[in-house]
């Protein structure tokens, strides 16, 4: 027999929104498409706008050029800091407090630097990116430890670093190791008396020192991808310096010729290298089996060469192998994140964190070097975007409201605008409709259409066995096909007895279908 289709209203778990009975649906074969130079999208009061996983409250300015999509948001400067994700939240109050006034101070001292070329082009003060501070707007701030930042931010409102009256250059990473560097061995140039190397003790870091191995014939990829090669390899190895005495060298012999090379330097051009030719192989594995973040993770390590045996599957020979021994992640300058942790769990306030990390400096009030609002880049020149208004969002294009409601949007740079297709049914209850479980390839396939934006949730029991509920999200109008094998293990026989039930919910309403019976012939 064929199955049998059934819409119904949603139980009181959905909210008790009635849905509308079954009817055909025609859905537009091409959505209204929309075009402009500029895209504001501005969320419900309350409400987020989440973006590659990350939660915005906007507005949010979207533009294009013909590099792609550039996408901004323009905010006080402590709703800025609420959004930065540098340390764990459930790290102590105090190491929280001196990773606020840091992230302020940096701010700051970029603000008082004037946007860089990219920012004055598209509009934006500083980037989301670790090229500046990693920005991720609300994202987990609702949570426990959320509110911990959240106060961290609140008690120490306003405060930064000044030297000589002027914002500090407040770097800071991940791990030191034993002692930070000095700011003009790994940056040359950069020489200010508050970043000067000091003893970072007791880092609970799995980057407090690191190693790992690659063979010759590696080397040899990485160096040639880093146009440092002119030859076989004669030697790979580091020059060290003292604190204050420049950057440690790292010094390639291959050919006739010998390169020399920062190790800061050196560690960008392999990780580069690596990223471009050996991702399945580097980063190389920790002790503890997982990868390292980085290739090479800091500018503090040594090189050397070791003798190997090189297996060739019909024959062996003796070869060598380069071994990287390093410490720390990260540029090692100004405060270490994890050093940081380590005195707050020692019992230190966070202006003595600071102190210690950054030459004596301690908070003070940013006075005017903090504006009343930044605006902050988010993406950058990339071709495609989405982004989901999951409690509703106004759009407008160039001044003029297009769409207003729940839906999932997808913005697309197309001739130097911005461009994309209005959702169907946005603003409006959704209804599923077309429910059923015919036979198709591989087996038999749930097919339904649905009318308006919705969370969409799908549940199948099949001969009393009960398969996991499939979540596919914030999903716009549309006709769905998946595989009941998707849904349940075992699938369906022509005897089989089945329930499927889907669930649509949004904010103008909710809906349920449920198919029962015996599904449709082969």
């Amino acid at each position: 027999m064929l199955a049998t289709t059934a819409v119904s209203p949603p139980s009181e778990a959905l909210g008790g929104v009635p849905a509308e009975p079954a009817r055909a649906v025609v859905l537009p074969a091409s959505p209204e498409a929309i075009s402009g130079e500029r895209v504001v999208i501005t969320a419900e009061p309350g409400a987020v706008i989440t973006v590659g996983g990350d939660q915005f409250v906007g507005p949010l300015v979207l533009i294009a050029s013909d590099e792609g999509l550039v996408l901004t948001e323009t905010m006080s400067p402590e709703s800025y800091l609420l959004g930065i994700r540098e340390v764990p939240f459930a790290w102590p109050d105090e190491a929280l407090k001196a990773q606020a006034v840091a992230a302020r101070t940096y701010l700051a001292f970029t603000l008082a630097g004037g946007r860089t070329a990219t920012g004055s082009r598209y509009g934006y003060d500083i980037c989301a990116t670790t090229a500046c501070q990693v920005y991720a707007g609300r994202f987990g701030l609702d949570t426990f430890d959320g509110q911990r930042w959240s106060q961290a931010v609140a008690s120490t409102v306003g405060e930064i670093l000044l030297f000589d009256g002027r914002p500090a250059q407040a770097l800071y990473s991940s791990t030191a190791g034993a002692r930070t560097r000095e700011s003009e061995d790994i940056f040359p140039g950069l020489d200010v008396p508050y970043l000067s190397a000091v003893a970072s003790a007791a880092e609970d870091s799995p980057f407090v020192t690191w190693s790992f191995a690659i063979s010759e014939a590696e080397m040899t990829a990485l160096l040639a991808e880093a146009q440092l090669l002119h030859g076989p390899i004669r030697s790979v190895g580091v020059e060290q310096t003292a604190d204050g005495q420049g950057p440690w060298q790292v010094v390639v012999s291959s050919g006739r010729e010998t390169e020399r090379i920062a190790s800061y330097r050196f560690r960008s051009d392999i990780n580069r290298a690596a990223a471009a030719i050996m991702p399945d192989r580097l980063p190389a594995e920790r002790p503890d089996g997982r990868r390292y973040p980085q290739t090479v993770l800091s500018g503090t390590y040594t090189i050397a060469s070791q003798p190997t045996v090189v297996d060739h599957g019909h024959y062996r020979e003796l070869g060598r192998s380069f071994v990287f021994n390093g410490e720390g992640w990260g540029h090692q300058v100004g405060m270490s994140q994890f050093g940081a942790l380590a005195l707050a769990e020692g019992g230190a306030a966070y202006g003595d964190i600071l102190a210690h990390y950054y030459g004596g400096l301690r908070p003070q009030p940013a006075g005017g070097w903090l504006p009343p609002s930044i605006t902050v880049g988010l993406v950058v020149e990339i071709p495609e975007l989405e982004l989901l208004a999951a409690q509703g969002a106004s759009v407008t294009v160039d001044g003029e409201e297009v769409a207003n409601g729940f839906a999932a949007w997808q913005f697309a740079e197309e001739d130097g605008q911005v461009s994309a297709q209005v959702p169907i049914g946005i603003g409006t209850a959704p209804t599923i409709t077309r429910a059923r479980l015919p036979y198709g390839i591989g087996g038999h396939h749930l097919r339904f259409e649905t009318t308006a934006p919705a969370f969409l949730t799908v549940h199948a029991t099949v001969d009393g066995a009960a398969g996991d509920a499939m979540d596919l999200g914030l999903s716009n109008a549309g006709s769905y096909e998946i595989p009941l094998s998707d849904l349940i293990a075992d699938g369906l026989t022509d005897r089989s007895q089945f329930e499927v039930v889907i669930e649509a919910r949004s904010p103008h309403g909710e809906a349920r279908a449920r198919l029962v019976g015996v599904p449709e012939r082969r």
